[in-house]
Formats: C-alpha cells, structure tokens, sequence
C-alpha cells in the first residue's frame, strides 16, 4: 500500500458513515415534518374527538404510534408516511402490495396493523389501523388496502369521521388511553368518566333486594322536590323522613360515599321495621326516582350467573410480561348468546375484551399483557341478542409474584 493509504481507507469510511448519518437525519426530519402537518389537519375535527399524538409502546417494543383518535364512532391508530416518491400500486408479480417509487412497503403497511393490535390489546377497545400518506402522488384520495384504511391529509378528517369502528365513551376510552401509556391529549377533554358503579353478581342472594344506594342518592337530589314530598306522603315514607330532620339536613350537605354508606344502613335498619307492604311501594319509588344509568344491569334470575372465565398465563420471553389468555367457561344455557369478559383495576374504568361478544370457543379474546404481582377482577358476562348483560360473575385475578 502507498504512504498514507490507510488513512485515505478510514477518513473514506468515515466520510460514507457520515453521509448515512446525514440521510437517517433528513429521513427522521421528514416524517416529524408528515407527523406535524397530519396533527394540525386533525384540529379540525369536532370537539368530541380527543387526540393524541407520538404514544409510546411498552418495552421491549421501541414502536411509537403516530396518532390515536378517539372518537363516538370508535378509535383509529394512524401512521403517517412522508415520502418523496409516487405511491402507486404494484402490477404483475408486485400487485399484493403499494410501492413508493421502487421501494414495496410491506414492512410499513405491516407495522400499521400491528400498532393498531398493539393499542387494542393495551387499552381494552377495538382499534382499526389507518394510513395517512403524503407524497407527490397516491393511487387515490382514500381507499382500502390489505384492510387498511389509507388517504392523505386531504381527506384525513373525513376519513376519520365516517369510520365505524365499535361505538366507545369517549371520556371512558381516553381515561384507558392515559392509564395506559401515560399519556395527555392534546385536544380538549370530554367530561370525566362517572365513578364505576358497584355491579352485584348475578348468583348473589341480593339479586332482587332493591338496592338503597342509587335510592339515597336519588332521595338527596329530591330531597327538596314536591314530587318527592307527594310520593312519599302517598307511600308512608314522609313519616320516616320526618323523625330524622337532622338526617336528612346532613345527607343534603354531604354527598361523600361515607354519607350513601350511612344512608343505606340506617334505610336498611327502617326497612326491617316496615311492612311488606312497605317494602313494595318503596321499591316502586325508587324505579320512578332512579330511572337512569345508576341502575345495576338487568338479571334474568333463571339464567343466573356465568362461569367464572378461566385464564392460561404464559411467559413469551423472559423478561417480558405476562400474557393471559382466555378460556371458553361452558355451555350456553337458554336466553343467552354468548360472554362478554371485561377487566377492572380497582375503582378504574372496565376494559372490554370481547369487543362485539364471545360466541365461541374458537374464536376468544386476544390475550393481554400484565405486570408480576398486579391484581385486577374479571368480570364474566352473560349476554343476549341485543347484547345486553343478563348475568354477571366477578372474580379476583393476581399476577405470579416472580417476574417473567
């Protein structure tokens, strides 16, 4: 070799290495640039859409979703693609794909469905994959490819208007988006999610005993009413409300869930003392006063209460979490249709897991991921054909302790 070749060899790999760095670089700037101009379209849609923008995938995953939009009519997941060169379809031996000049992008349309299963499996919801694509020309404003929804920032509101995915609440949805990523959106909230409400088992022997929760609460919001004072003057009830003015005074001041539990003792207590007859008329008030959400979902008691859904935790690799999985709990009895299973952390919000439902043993819910040691109930439900719940079991799940 001649003097100096050597040097000349490495300042030539550092020069190519340098050039790689600087075409990664105008790679990453150009999609943030796609990201940016794709966010400031999605401004544009009505306020019942919450956005969010570059979520994080849990480790190991070094994924990100560009955007996740939460609306009325489901949840999307887009991925936004920048590119340079025409996007067309392919023709002869490359038709089962899209091609940005010369380039197939089979591994992007992949991520695509994958980001979307991703989120689904996280959050507990029905999330449909979609494509944004900026480029100098595309085979069509919208349009359909390998079941990905693909249009460009033209059409991206629209697009994302007229989806329908699975009907979600919103406030309900966005709560498990942030639970689980740790996520802010960046477009103004819907109203909080209520507090979850308590659901009594199906099996339970309070399954027709009226339950003076939502009753006291629907008192202390009447309270001052004349329907109140004529329904409970045509009842017997004034009497009892009567002997504890400074009851009722407190409960009208205070509505914390130590008040309600007061309540519902001492109601409880009065109720041992009145009549069946008694009993009757209040039940009928308490359906006229509380006719709305806060009632516990209707039982058919000759359905009863499923089976407790079994669950298989297997470890895919060490390291990483746990993944359940669901196994079918039984034959159907006569009135229902199929399960619904659902998961609460506490007094969280309920995920859903069987999306539409759970008709059969060959087709269950996706498996979910969990910590070591996290605890959380299963909730099994009976459904029927409007896919009402008609029965429902809950039970306690906690994660091994080792770690996977």
């Amino acid at each position: 070799m001649s003097a100096g070749g050597s040097a000349e060899e490495q300042a030539r790999r550092h020069r190519e290495r340098a050039r790689r760095a600087e075409r990664q670089a105008e790679a990453w700037e150009k999609g943030a640039e796609g990201e940016r101009r794709v966010a400031e379209k999605l401004r544009d849609l009505p306020p019942e859409f919450v956005v969010f923008h570059d979520l994080r995938l849990p480790a190991p995953s070094k994924a990100n979703v560009d955007h996740v939009v939460v609306g009325p009519n489901g949840i999307v997941a887009i991925d936004t693609k920048n590119y340079s060169h025409p996007v067309s379809r392919g023709t002869g031996k490359g038709s089962d794909t899209l091609w940005t000049g010369r380039y197939p992008m089979r591994k992007e349309l992949a991520a695509c469905s994958w980001e979307a299963a991703a989120v689904s499996d996280l959050v507990g919801y029905a999330v449909e994959p979609m494509m944004c694509l900026i480029a100098p020309s595309v085979p069509s404003q919208a349009f359909d490819f390998d079941e990905i929804r693909i249009c460009t920032p033209t059409s991206l509101v629209e697009e994302v208007r007229a989806r329908a995915i699975e009907p979600v609440d919103v406030a309900a949805a966005v709560a498990a988006i942030e639970q689980a990523f740790g996520a802010v959106s960046e477009t103004r909230h819907p109203a909080p999610p209520s507090k979850p409400k308590r659901v009594v088992p199906a099996a339970s022997s309070r399954t027709n005993a009226p339950s003076w929760r939502p009753v006291a609460r629907a008192l202390l919001s009447a309270l001052d009413s004349q329907l109140f004072r004529v329904a409970a003057a045509g009842l017997g009830l004034l009497v009892l409300i009567s002997s504890l003015p400074a009851a009722t005074s407190w409960l009208s001041s205070t509505m914390s869930d130590a008040a309600l539990d007061a309540a519902e003792s001492a109601r409880e207590r009065a109720q041992a003392r009145t009549t069946d007859a008694q009993e009757s008329a209040a039940s009928t008030v308490a359906a006229t006063l509380v006719a709305d959400s806060t009632s516990p979902p209707t039982t058919f008691p000759e359905i009863g209460a499923p089976p407790a859904v079994d669950v298989v935790l297997t470890c895919p690799s060490p390291g990483s979490k746990w993944q359940l999985s669901w196994v079918w709990p039984g034959d159907l009895p006569e009135g229902a249709v199929g399960y619904m299973v659902r998961t609460r952390r506490g007094e969280g919000p309920i995920y859903t897991h069987s999306w539409a439902g759970w008709f059969s043993p060959d087709d269950p819910p996706r498996p979910i991921d969990t910590s070591a040691g996290t605890s959380f109930t299963i909730i099994t439900d009976y459904i029927d054909g409007r896919s009402q719940v008609v029965g429902r079991t809950e039970e306690l799940f906690v994660a091994p302790v080792a770690e996977c």
